[in-house]
């Protein structure tokens, strides 16, 4: 079937088109079909379709980031070879999933880049995607790719690494078929096919296409295109204009000939010479101006007027009235010219909504540029907005002036939705920067552009174009509030949710009260900041992974990150960027990674028994095998030589890096679940689920047993000089074991110091990069982290977190601390301060986290599949203590002055609603379920699981503890009248405790009778209390 002739529905701002038809759609299922239309005659060139086509559609399920790459220099042809293929009946059985085409160009990045990505998500599900990261974005289309049957996804027009690899992300049915002109653009691996000049044949069919018969003299245009298509479509497009003007063909040919030579010398008489830019672009300019040479002197100014569009952008017939009605050419003519323009191939024909348009290829968007030059490009987009502002004033005359347009009230119609795309570049265009950072930091800008397009993604990249700080801390936030914007009802709704979101982030206070005095009618207000506004010194959110992440590492040079998953991945991730590359080749969870200490390979290893080294200039791997049962750990020597692995089979190996040899070393009674090497590189200490530690010496492989662990021992380091051997275990305990200088005899002295004071668990540890500090987390119900001091042995406890910890690491300076946990936060500790910082992100688990080796940014890691990368100074910025995760109990005093709140961090927080200050009261050893204020309100009461009640004075502070209960307390409230104290306990049993005037003497009696926990209470009246 040839589907050259499907009509499409058009998606978007109209460069893409989905035809629905065949199975899929006949069972209501939105298949969509994105094979962009003909605009002109197609030349066969049966050898390149035969060999892209045979790659396309093999049979080879293999996961495979990018199945083609079309590359040639720019109008060798490759969109309308790919075109083509999407065409292809072939292809069409193939795909049962539908076909996917975006084109990306050379500018393409950050929220642009997207909002492309966004937009294939949108063909696909329907919804709208508000993400502005292009891998976060990237994340979600593969989401939805591996939800279909096999789908080809075309790529088009490739210039970057960068701009790619959100298109690589997941979709393992997905086939991808990218067009490019950088070889270096597309992953080592991929099948590359070179769109290069046409042959004679194809390119004399191109030149002769339309005309009455081939004409000996069309040959002889080939030196001047050589055997370009692009510049063959512009010649062929002149000859038949000739032709239908009454010139023979033969005639044609010699005007055309002329045109190009008095254009100068830009023969391809050499073959190659098709290959240099210089040759190209003087080609190019001497075949626009043979057709241009078709135009009258007026049109040719308004073709020229056609720079200001912007690359790969399809210009509604409506727009073009808008650039050309100055010179008296609108409506209809309009779109005559527009028509003209297309058949002499200056411009390609396009239809957006519901309009004929138009859209350059870039050669000739460069060609444009080139004619103009600097101040003519310029002056061309102070034009075309001077006409654009009649579209807010009514038609009304423009004085320049006058304040900046209220573009926000720009119509809603085609025209006006273009300016709504692509105003913020116009305007730095046209040199007016001060007036579009006043636009786009306008939140009446963003909130119409929010609720006409359905996204915020184009906010983004409206700010990305003005560098102010407004611009700056606008997008930040916009970003990290972009789940939220969305159209809403009724009303404002949306513009009242702008306020909200945005009117508690220092450098935006101006913005928001000028957005503020805008508003009109009842709205509600807030009161409290909203309390999942994001932390300040979260950066970016890395997405990609599409399971649990176990392990993040930082190269030595802190410029890439590598985590490891659950889903069978590896990824790399430039940090300043957060693009990812993806390591595929495992076959189930991968447990670890590790860089090599000079930075050039990476180690993995996984459930699937194998450990896989990287070379990350190639992305090629070796695979090392030899253990029976899952790799769990790894560990490079510091010298690089050396790589340990740890597996369940009960074994480690010592791989040798330059060979892949291996020795295994066996004596453990249990999976070894932890390895470390000496900083001399001379022994390895190795840690096992049977409790055992073994010290093993590298030149000869002998060891020493080192007992004392009674349960499962977690993790295991030596201190930076090397003496001391630091283990963690299930126990609770941690073992220092003092390590004799190499050559002794025993290596170790068994005289180990033994470390108590966690109540549960120990799953971490660390030492200080000076070796003065040894850091341990705990899980379980301990939940605390412990500074132990070497030398003295004592230790401080650092609490906050509300679940078990999970890893912790120093960084580089040794001044900070940072823990992650179960309950979805990693906390930074200050520890010249022992203030700590918490860092959310609204994720779930932290398994892992990472600092960067300058220490200024923190990479962590869920279970959710996600990576989040922190600004560590900006978190020390972040001051006070660290706030609980949970808020069990809310009360407020009978005035509405004052909140309390209690917490499951056994705090009490007490806050003034006026200023938002609070006093936090402690106490508690267990979670805080409920607070009452006596009705007086000088009195605060709170219930804990620790089984007490706390009595406090409010104007002071001071405090009675209450205690009889014989089980946590769930719950308390006070008499009418304030002498009592009534409080509920999982013992079974309500206390009555009478409150004198002073609280230190307060006394209760016992009301028994229920068989099993009491979970509330109520006063009836003014003596009867309900239970």
């Amino acid at each position: 079937m040839d589907l050259a002739g499907s009509q499409g529905v058009q998606v978007g701002s109209g460069n893409i088109q989905i035809n629905n038809y065949g199975a899929g759609a006949s069972r209501g299922v939105r298949r969509p079909w994105m094979a962009p239309a003909r605009s002109s005659v197609v030349v066969a060139r049966p050898a390149l379709m035969a060999d892209l086509l045979a790659v396309v559609i093999a049979g080879d399920e293999a996961a495979v980031e990018v199945t083609a790459a079309v590359e040639g220099a720019g109008g060798f042809g490759k969109t309308t070879l790919a075109g083509e293929i999407a065409r292809s009946s072939s292809v069409d059985a193939r795909f049962p999933g539908g076909l996917l085409w975006v084109t990306v160009g050379e500018y393409a990045s950050g929220a642009d880049l997207a909002g492309l990505v966004g937009g294939l998500c949108r063909v696909l599900s329907g919804e709208p995607v508000t993400e502005s990261d292009p891998m976060v974005a990237g994340g979600l289309l593969g989401s939805l790719l591996d939800e279909r049957d096999p789908v080809l996804l075309v790529v088009d027009d490739v210039w970057r690494v960068e701009q790619l690899a959100p298109f690589l992300v997941g979709g393992r049915s997905c086939r991808r078929l990218v067009t490019t002109r950088n070889v270096g653009a597309v992953p080592g691996g991929s099948r590359r096919v070179l769109v290069d000049e046409m042959t004679v044949a194809e390119a004399v069919e191109t030149l002769t296409a339309n005309l009455p018969l081939p004409t000996a003299g069309a040959a002889g245009l080939l030196r001047w295109t050589g055997r370009w298509p692009v510049l063959l479509g512009l010649v062929n497009a002149a000859l038949v204009e000739l032709v239908g003007e009454g010139a023979s063909a033969d005639e044609a040919v010699v005007w055309v000939t002329r045109q190009l030579m008095a254009a100068g010398p830009v023969a391809f008489d050499d073959p190659d010479a098709v290959h240099d830019p210089v040759s190209r672009s003087r080609a190019v300019a001497a075949t626009v101006e043979a057709s241009v040479g078709l135009l009258t002197p007026e049109q040719r100014g308004r073709y020229l007027d056609l720079v200001v569009f912007p690359e790969d952008v399809d210009v509604p017939v409506d727009a073009l009235a808008v650039l050309w009605g100055a010179s008296g050419l609108g409506g209809s003519e309009a779109e005559r010219f527009r028509r003209r323009l297309v058949q002499l191939r200056l411009a390609s024909g396009r239809f957006v909504g519901g309009q004929p348009a138009l859209r350059l290829h870039d050669v000739l968007r460069s060609y444009l540029h080139v004619a103009a030059g600097a101040g003519g490009v310029a002056d061309a987009h102070r034009r075309f907005l001077a006409a654009a502002r009649g579209l807010v004033t009514g038609g009304r005359p423009v004085d320049t002036g006058d304040t900046p347009s209220a573009w926000w009230e720009l119509p809603g119609t085609v025209t006006g939705d273009y300016f709504r795309h692509h105003l913020a570049y116009h305007l730095t265009a046209a040199g007016a920067g001060d007036e579009a950072a006043a636009v786009v930091c306008d939140l009446r800008w963003v909130e119409t552009k929010i609720a006409r397009f359905g996204y915020p993604v184009g906010i983004e990249a409206d700010l990305a174009r003005v560098d102010t700080p407004t611009s700056t801390v606008l997008r930040r936030a916009i970003g990290q509030a972009a789940h939220l914007l969305t159209p809403l009802a009724p009303g404002r709704s949306l513009a009242v949710t702008l306020a909200s979101r945005l009117g508690e982030i220092a450098g935006l206070e101006q913005t928001v009260a000028a957005f503020r005095s805008h508003l009109t009618g009842p709205r509600f207000g807030l009161a409290w900041p909203m309390p999942d506004l994001p932390h300040p010194a979260h950066l970016r959110t890395l997405t990609g992974h599409t399971k649990a992440i176990n392990t993040v590492a930082f190269s030595a040079d802190g410029q890439l990150l590598a985590s490891a998953s659950d889903d069978g991945t590896v990824r790399l991730w430039e940090i300043t960027t957060g693009t990812s590359r993806v390591l595929t080749g495992h076959t189930d969870i991968v447990t670890a990674a590790v860089f090599s200490p000079d930075g050039t390979q990476l180690a993995t290893s996984s459930y699937d028994r194998t450990v896989r080294v990287w070379e990350l200039t190639t992305g090629t791997a070796r695979v090392l095998t030899g253990h029976t049962d899952v790799v769990g750990a790894l560990t490079f020597s510091d010298d690089g030589q050396l790589l340990a692995s740890a597996s369940d089979d009960t074994t480690v190996c010592l791989w040798e890096i330059a060979t892949g040899s291996r020795r295994v070393l066996t004596g453990h009674g249990g999976g070894v679940s932890a390895v470390a090497f000496s900083p001399d590189s001379n022994r390895l200490a190795s840690t096992a689920t049977d409790g055992g530690v073994r010290l093993w010496q590298i030149a000869d492989g002998s060891c020493q047993a080192l007992a004392g662990h009674t349960d499962v021992v977690t993790a295991v380091a030596f201190s930076t000089d090397g003496q001391l051997l630091a283990t963690s275990s299930y126990d609770a305990t941690v073992r220092l074991w003092t390590i004799a200088p190499t050559g002794s005899t025993p290596a170790v002295t068994v005289t180990g110091q033994v470390l108590t004071g966690h109540s549960d668990m120990v799953n971490a540890l660390a030492f200080s990069p000076d070796g003065t500090l040894l850091a341990t987390a705990a899980g379980g119900n301990d939940r605390s982290v412990r500074l132990w001091d070497r030398a003295s042995g004592t230790s401080q406890i650092l609490v906050g977190h509300t679940s078990g910890i999970n890893t912790l690491g120093f960084s580089s300076d040794g001044t900070l601390l940072a823990s992650a946990s179960d309950d979805g936060t990693a906390h930074l500790w200050n520890l010249h301060t022992g203030t700590g910082h918490r860092l959310t992100a609204q994720t779930d688990r932290m398994n892992t986290l990472a600092f960067a080796p300058d220490g200024t940014q923190l990479a962590s890691a869920a279970s959710d599949g996600t990576v989040h990368l922190w600004d560590v100074p900006a978190g020390l910025l972040h001051t006070g203590a660290i706030p609980t995760r949970r808020v069990n109990a809310l009360a407020f005093s009978p005035d509405g002055t004052l909140l309390a709140s209690a917490a499951s961090d056994g705090t009490v927080e007490l806050a003034d609603v006026a200023t938002r200050t609070g006093r936090i009261f402690t106490g508690h050893t267990a979670w805080v379920g409920s607070v009452a204020f006596s009705p007086d309100g000088l009195l605060l009461a709170s219930a804990s699981d620790d089984g007490t009640v706390r009595l406090r004075d409010v104007p002071t502070g001071a405090e009675s503890i209450l205690v009889g209960h014989a089980s946590g307390v769930a719950a308390v409230v006070f008499s009418p009248d304030g002498r009592i104290l009534a409080s509920a306990s999982d013992d079974g049993t309500v206390r009555l405790w009478d409150i004198p005037a002073s609280i230190t003497r307060a006394t209760s009696r016992i009301l028994t009778g229920h068989t099993d926990w009491i979970g509330a209470l109520v006063v009836v009246g003014s003596v009867k209390l309900a239970v």
